[in-house]
């Protein structure tokens, strides 16, 4: 087992850290610093198991840093690896248009 990694059968490997960070750039190196990266959901299945996990931090924090951000073009969202990222788009709506101009969040990292 990967040091405090925790196995969703079928999706995979997932650490958050709950520490926070004040940037997605920090939070995008913390993971990599780990041989991780920040997760990018795929699949609903994904997505249910990073809601699963920020869940337990909720109270805490008001989001939580994912592998995609729109830093280059407002609106348009591209993965850490450089891909259009349109899975999601338009259940991320407002939300993710908002979340990338806080000061505050957390990072879930993938292996």
């Amino acid at each position: 087992m990967l040091r405090g990694y925790e196995y969703f059968p079928g999706v995979g490997y997932y650490k958050f850290h709950s520490e926070g960070t004040h940037s997605f750039w920090d939070a995008k190196s913390i993971c990599e610093n780990e041989g991780g990266y920040l997760a990018i959901p795929n699949s609903q299945k994904e997505m249910n198991v990073y809601n699963q996990i920020y869940r337990r931090f909720s109270h805490v924090y008001n989001y939580a840093y994912l592998g995609f951000h729109d830093v280059h073009e407002e609106g348009r969202f591209v993965t850490i690896f450089g891909l259009l990222f349109i899975q999601w788009g338009d259940q991320l709506g407002t939300n993710a248009k908002t979340a990338n101009k806080r000061s505050i969040g957390l990072q879930g990292c993938s292996k």
